[in-house]
């Protein structure tokens, strides 16, 4: 960095700042790499600016939760909004993606705000020969200690090395848990019933990894409920509620009268331009949506946020950068105090790469800036199925998550409208549901190969419609969602729901087709969610 003049934000204070690189992801040409800045200081400091150097035929090519900049091969990353304000003792992490050709190099020369990355001094230009990168060697003895609903406390012994260890970062499989300058910690936010493989690697002062520590696994305990790693809920019926439609569903009463506890609330869109909205046009702070809410929670209920639906523009596609779309997520999370969010991906937006690539991004950073802050963020992806499993566009949007470093806790398929006469629907919609449910579970086996049975059993969730589908062939009757109860109780599922809360009504008379404010087959009032509000119990 010679002749750079290296310009503090306002109010920074380097002095509690270090910043420790990490890369989640490699696929041979490209990477998914992070810097996490932890304040050690007394005091917050207000703005950061990380500098850094890549060698020639490596490039930064788009970042989030912070604003990129470079000259040359030399990089700079500086705060967004909600990345701004480190507090003593927390951290906030900055994520981008990277091409390389021949092969990865970390980068070189890391400055905080004019000083090293590891602390301890400003930084010095780089030096004429090439930098020791000899790794630390690995840290040994991890041990598993306390294990609870939703933590693990971990320990080991100091790593000792020639270069000098700064940190230590935890894994499980290919994420990133948690990093720490100790020899212990406190893993957070996993999911109840789970086993997990541990690992650790030591790191030095210019990001340098050892080799991952011998593995230690452990499984958590059922108690309390819990939360995967990106702070997944527990296994629960949620029904989807269209928030637009006429007359109002009153979430409220729908806990007293049918017992429902959780709902999924649809759909989030685009209002204008980049800006959520409910179908595009119910602002978030409309008076029926939060007193609706407000409502819900003092009956003892909650909801998750559903984004997308079949109708209307969705966000990722209006929104043109990372940055503006990870804000917009964080406005709806910071509107409703709800940190549980659904996407509902389909038609021309599973096709479109590079919105999946700027969606999977933005929720990239937006669980990484909760996670920093402790509280975590859960998102589930709504996918088009077969009962031979998710399409080829609904495994490309998971692939997408992954590449781009985004934790999905489930996978929610819409067990609906087949469109397809070979099938012979008549009495088989519960047996369909069940097969895509299970062609589910062995796709993602594929997709998360560290994974076991459990586990990714618990990833899977199934929403039919029911009664009369929008293929009036295909009805979904009351006897279809005992048997899938049944079955999701058995198998351990993420989620049931359904479509809608708003449909589970008799019909004012015979109809052949599929209502928004009713099922079309016999019923009683909210048949469809005492059958399948068993599950989850």
């Amino acid at each position: 960095m010679v002749g750079l003049a290296l310009a503090l934000p306002a109010g920074a204070q380097a002095d509690g700042l270090t910043a420790s690189f990490a890369k989640t992801s490699d696929w041979g040409s490209g990477f998914v790499g992070s810097y996490t800045i932890r304040n050690g200081g007394s005091t917050t400091v207000n703005g950061w600016r990380i500098d850094f150097d890549l060698p020639p035929g490596e490039s930064i090519t788009s970042a989030w939760s912070g604003n990129l900049s470079s000259a040359g091969n030399h990089y700079v990353l500086t705060d967004a909004p909600w990345t701004h304000a480190v507090a003593p003792g927390s951290s906030v992490t900055v994520g981008f993606q990277g091409a390389y050709s021949g092969g990865f190099v970390l980068p070189a020369n890391c400055a905080i705000n004019g000083q090293l990355c590891a602390g301890g001094g400003s930084a010095p230009p780089p030096p004429s020969p090439p930098p020791d990168t000899t790794p630390p060697s690995a840290p040994g003895g991890l041990a598993a200690g306390t294990v609870t609903a939703s933590s693990v406390a971990l320990s080991w012994n100091p790593a000792t090395d020639s270069v000098g260890v700064t940190g230590y970062e935890i894994d499980s499989g290919q994420t990133k848990l948690a990093t720490t300058t100790s020899t212990s910690a406190t893993v957070t936010g996993l999911s109840p019933s789970t086993a997990y493989t541990f690992t650790v690697r030591a790191f030095d002062a210019a990001g340098n990894f050892s080799a991952p520590s011998a593995p230690v696994s452990a499984t958590t305990s059922t108690a309390g409920g819990g939360g995967g790693g990106s702070g997944a809920t527990p296994a629960e019926f949620a029904p989807y509620v269209d928030m637009t439609l006429w007359p109002q569903f009153d979430l409220g009463q729908a806990v007293s009268a049918a017992g429902i506890k959780h709902f999924t609330l649809a759909f989030l869109v685009s209002g204008s331009s980049c800006q959520a909205a409910w179908g595009g046009v119910v602002a978030l702070n409309d008076p029926f949506i939060t007193g609706a809410l407000s409502n819900l929670r003092a009956a003892g209920g909650s909801a998750i946020i559903s984004f997308g639906g079949a109708a209307n523009q969705e966000l990722a596609l209006t929104c043109t950068s990372v940055n503006a779309l990870a804000a917009q997520y964080q406005a709806v999370i910071d509107q409703y105090g709800i940190r549980d969010l659904d996407f509902d991906i389909e038609g021309a937006a599973q096709s479109d790469q590079t919105s999946l690539d700027r969606r999977s991004k933005a929720l990239a950073a937006v669980q990484a800036a909760g996670r920093a802050a402790g509280r975590p963020v859960h998102v589930s992806l709504t996918l088009p199925v077969m009962p031979t499993g998710l399409t080829a566009e609904g495994l490309n949007v998971i692939r997408s998550a992954i590449a781009n470093g985004l934790d999905v806790g489930a996978v929610n398929v819409m067990a609906m409208d087949y469109f397809d006469p070979s099938l012979g629907y008549s009495g088989l919609m519960g047996d369909y549901a069940i097969q895509a449910a299970q062609s589910t579970h062995d796709q993602l086996a594929t997709l998360y190969p560290g994974r076991g049975d459990a586990s990714l059993w618990a990833m899977v969730g199934v929403t039919p419609m029911i009664g009369i589908n929008d293929d009036s062939n295909e009805v979904f009757t009351v006897s279809d969602a005992t048997k899938l109860a049944t079955f999701a109780q058995s198998k351990g599922l993420g989620r049931l729901a359904m479509w809608s809360a708003n449909r589970d009504a008799p019909c004012p008379g015979p109809t052949l087709w599929a209502s928004n404010t009713c099922s079309g087959v016999p019923q009683s009032q909210w048949a469809f969610s005492r059958a399948l509000e068993t599950f989850g119990t």
